[in-house]
């Protein structure tokens, strides 16, 4: 993938055109993946498109199951698609949807508090974030900003701090962190209970990840419950 074709992907991703994003993944896929010449080269080219939408996605603090819905699935693991129609498909629709929401995000005016929650998160998530002490830096009532995060984002606080630290863990691991490490990095002092948090999250535990073992299948709702 040329970087020119790169960067008319990831401005079309940045400034929400959903329609460019498509675009640009088609123009990717016509140059250079529909030119592959051996199944190796198809998958490091597949492997490059899905890692520059997954990383766009974390650089904005996001969490891809969040962005990506029912595509996410086939990024954890892409085999389920066995045409080279179904992926062109997939990756196209990928980066639709990632624009398409960072549409809706650039004309959403999210409330201050949530919008401070939310750096927080980013921003900490090498340490233990809980709603509550967040509240008390933020001098408000932790029941009210509960219910306004809820509100605003669909899901709990905890909820979206788990998922960020596990997707951040598995990438991590993937890239060749130790257990310790990445466990460290992500705000976990004890490894055992790292290890039993992430394998309730994604079905497998961090050193399978790390070793390239079986692919990790995230529950969406797994892990212990944090507090709200």
């Amino acid at each position: 993938m040329s970087r020119e074709l790169e960067k008319a992907l990831e401005a079309a991703l940045e400034t929400g055109d959903a329609e460019s994003a498509r675009r640009a993944v088609s123009q990717i896929w016509d140059e250079t993946l529909d030119k592959a010449g051996t199944a190796d080269e198809m998958h490091e080219g597949i492997l490059s498109v899905s890692s520059l939408l997954v990383r766009f996605i974390q650089n904005q603090g996001l969490g891809a199951r969040e962005v990506l819905r029912e595509h996410f699935p086939y990024f954890q693991n892409v085999k389920l698609l066995t045409a080279k129609e179904q992926l062109r498909n997939w990756l196209e629709g990928s980066a639709e949807a990632i624009a398409e929401f960072q549409h809706r995000r650039r004309g959403e005016k999210r409330h201050h508090f949530v919008a401070a929650l939310l750096d927080i998160a980013r921003e900490e998530l090498d340490r233990e974030v809980t709603l509550h002490t967040a509240a008390e830096r933020l001098y408000v009532n932790p029941s009210y900003l509960s219910r306004l995060f809820k509100q605003e984002m669909g899901r709990t606080f905890s909820d979206y701090v788990l998922e960020l630290k596990m997707e951040k863990a598995k990438r991590l691991l993937t890239e060749g962190a130790k257990v310790y490490d990445a466990a460290r990095m992500v705000g976990y002092r004890d490894v055992s209970y790292f290890t039993k948090v992430f394998r309730k999250y994604w079905g497998a535990t961090p050193g399978e990840i790390r070793q390239g073992g079986r692919p990790a299948t995230g529950s969406g709702d797994g892990g212990p419950p944090g507090r709200t």
